[in-house]
């Protein structure tokens, strides 16, 4: 889970995107780097709502024997270190 490094993407700003909602995060390499292009380019963003969807995550079988515990926490812990310094700090972050 973002082992692989993170492809930089262009800016284009989203001014005025001021409520994100992600479903089905499961912090693969192309999820994270979505993540992270949104929050460089929406200065304005106020809520950012990651939702790893249990549906989605208990479906998928872990290779690495992490039980939905750790595997909730491991997705969690990604998205917060892709995150982390580029984020406004007015953000309200939730993770679901």
């Amino acid at each position: 889970m973002g082992d692989e490094p993170i492809t930089r993407f262009p800016q284009r700003p989203h001014n005025y995107l001021k409520d994100l909602f992600i479903t089905g995060f499961e912090g693969s390499s192309g999820q994270l780097e979505f993540l992270l292009y949104m929050v460089e380019n929406a200065p304005a963003l106020e809520i950012l709502t990651i939702d790893r969807l249990d549906i989605i995550v208990k479906q998928r079988r872990w290779e690495d024997g992490e039980n939905e515990g750790d595997q909730a926490a491991s997705i969690h812990r990604a998205a917060i270190r892709s995150t982390e310094g580029k984020i406004s700090p007015m953000c309200c972050i939730r993770l679901l």
